[in-house]
């Protein structure tokens, strides 16, 4: 395996590894560029170290099921109500702001996913805005997040009013008769484990949170980017519209357009993703462009297209094991 590593790594740019795989020190920021290359054993001993943990996830089913205590399965992808995720239980104990969950941040509009479903459901939901009452720094360390059937049931009376969970797993039972999915409560689907994380480790957690970048996607022009089409603000009303858009939906619509086009949309030239690039072919240096010429190499390519030079990494947990019944940590 070193040996074919070696003859690629000679005729291929090297990709920077995650810095945890490796010997060697934390990476300084969590921003990193992929200039730094790898010795074909480290990065052999790293994809060793994936192999594994994939060759232990065979039994995997990508329809996602949950196998009830009774053996009832139910597809979490296609059958379970989306308000009876488990992150739900999370977000709420972190301190979810109920009310911004009401709204969306980016509509169903333009979701390939979602365009069979249109017939049957006119309005289907978008993605909400998920914000915190306070910040997770303020989190005591000694604080006790807990998800079980029973915080997922609390999470989503509160958010959707009392009665809503009974109001739900009712209409799950008459979805088809024929599977029998009538459950009394979220225990009898997601089992009656529960799963346990302090205040100081869901810092860690979030802390550990790592970005790479590649050659085409410089770290400082990376975070000016995503600033701007991550804004869910509404746009200021340059569209006459009655309902002007977020920054996410707006860019999300225009995700297969080259940068260099937004140069000349009456919105973007002075302040979306039109004015950083005049102001990115203006100094390059202050977005860690090379020359202009890298510049242009950049803007040549659509959001979609620059978002496969974005590799994340963070540490994990997995709430769930066999049947996706919820389990310790």
């Amino acid at each position: 395996m070193a040996t074919k590593l070696e003859e690629w790594l000679s005729t291929a740019k090297c990709m920077q590894v995650p810095t945890e795989y490796l010997p060697g020190d934390k990476p300084p920021s969590i921003f990193l560029s992929s200039s730094a290359p790898v010795s074909p054993t480290s990065l052999a001993t790293w994809l060793t170290g994936i192999s594994t943990e994939v060759n232990n996830c065979t039994s995997f089913n990508p329809n996602y099921p949950i196998v009830s205590g009774s053996g009832t399965i139910v597809s979490a992808q296609r059958e379970l109500p989306y308000h009876f995720r488990l992150g739900k239980a999370l977000l709420a104990q972190l301190g979810r702001d109920v009310k911004a969950a009401q709204q969306e941040t980016k509509s169903a509009k333009g979701h390939v996913d979602f365009e069979s479903q249109r017939a049957t459901m006119p309005t289907l939901p978008g993605v909400p805005y998920i914000t915190l009452n306070t910040p997770l720094s303020s989190l005591p360390d000694d604080a006790t997040i807990t998800i079980s059937g029973a915080t997922l049931q609390h999470a989503v009376d509160s958010q959707y009013g009392s009665g809503t969970t009974q109001a739900l797993l009712s209409e799950l039972a008459g979805k088809d008769e024929t599977k029998k999915l009538k459950f009394e409560s979220l225990e009898e689907i997601y089992g009656e484990g529960q799963f346990c994380l302090d205040g100081k480790e869901v810092k860690r957690l979030q802390a550990s949170v790592a970005v790479w970048t590649g050659s085409l996607l410089p770290v400082r022009f990376f975070h000016s980017l995503t600033r701007i089409i991550s804004d869910d603000s509404q746009q200021p009303d340059v569209h006459k519209s009655a309902n002007p858009p977020t920054n996410v939906q707006y860019y999300w619509e225009r995700r297969a357009q080259a940068l260099s086009s937004f140069v000349d949309d009456d919105f973007d030239k002075n302040m979306g993703v039109g004015k950083l690039i005049a102001d990115a072919r203006e100094n390059p240096a202050d977005f860690d462009f090379n020359d202009k010429a890298a510049v242009e190499a950049t803007c040549a390519l659509s959001l979609t297209e620059l978002s496969t030079q974005v590799s994340v990494s963070v540490s994990g947990y997995f709430m769930v094991g066999v049947g996706n019944q919820i389990q310790p940590k």
